[in-house]
């Protein structure tokens, strides 16, 4: 009897051991002097980790490298791990599933190459951290002699379903249309890439792209070539939930203090994209 009282208090003792250390871990990681961690919604406090998600097929923002996500927007998430003292979790979750991944509390925050425009702010908050621009990515040699959108009545242009690239060909369509001009053939595809192939394979005469990406796919593959000046003035933005505006005054404390320590203006230079600076992260930027 009394070896079992002792084995009792011997287990007892370790249970609490590991309870006390269980329970240490969490308070020290909860206790964190970091006032950007304190910021932060209970959920991701607690579990100490922030869901990103993205579509890692857009290159320089975002893409594979063999089977690791690399880019700038990457490093970018990087950076707010680092500055909001958690650990991030990517999930390649493609474009059209962004939003309905921060619906369902799949992910927290929807990030990459994504175009903040007053129709997504009906559903989400964006906090904008890059201005973008638009441009004109068409076949090697510019068959059709394109230079701008109003050029584009008559012509077929490839859109990945539910981007910015779509709302314009689609809007540019209607322009043509009400002209009395031949409309815009727009092909819906996928994802970017699907898009790229199109103009590639000769079966689209253009893109509407974003300007950075549309120029580096021509730097780097010769397939097509920017044409034109860019044009829209937009903005890039992490996307949360509009009933989350803790994770989204979170975002905007450490992009403010990622701004200020320097690490987003090497960001940008590493990747060559000083252009597209901001001074100041803000919430819902876009006009249109």
């Amino acid at each position: 009897m009394k070896r079992a009282v002792c084995l009792g208090a011997v287990c007892m003792t370790v249970a609490l051991t590991v309870s006390s250390c269980g329970s240490g871990a969490s308070a020290q990681h909860t206790a964190s002097d970091n006032p950007l961690y304190a910021k932060l919604p209970k959920s991701v406090q607690e579990s100490g980790t922030l869901k990103i998600g993205g579509s890692a097929t857009v290159a320089p923002y975002l893409y594979k490298d063999g089977a690791k996500v690399v880019g700038f927007e990457k490093d970018l998430m990087d950076a707010l791990g680092k500055t909001l003292d958690v650990k991030i979790q990517f999930s390649d979750t493609g474009f059209p599933a962004l939003v309905p991944g921060l619906q369902s509390r799949k992910i927290d925050v929807a990030m990459g190459d994504f175009t903040d425009t007053k129709e997504r702010q009906q559903v989400v908050s964006f906090v904008d951290y890059t201005t973008s621009y638009q441009t004109l990515f068409v076949q090697k040699g510019n068959p059709k002699k394109l230079s701008t959108t109003h050029d584009l009545c008559g012509a077929s242009v490839a859109a990945a379903v539910g981007s910015l690239s779509a709302k314009l060909a689609e809007e540019q369509n209607t322009t043509c249309e009400k002209a009395g001009k031949h409309g815009v053939k727009v092909l819906r595809l996928e994802d970017a890439p699907a898009t790229l192939m199109q103009v590639r394979t000769k079966r689209a005469d253009a893109i509407i792209i974003d300007y950075v990406v549309g120029s580096h796919v021509a730097r780097t593959s010769g397939s097509g070539e920017v044409v034109g000046e860019p044009f829209y003035e937009q903005f890039h933005g992490a996307a949360v939930r509009k009933d989350n505006s803790r994770l989204r005054d979170a975002l905007v404390a450490a992009f403010e203090e990622i701004i200020k320590n320097g690490s987003y203006g090497k960001i940008l230079q590493k990747w060559d994209m000083q252009k597209l600076a901001m001074s100041a992260p803000s919430v819902n930027a876009a006009k249109s």
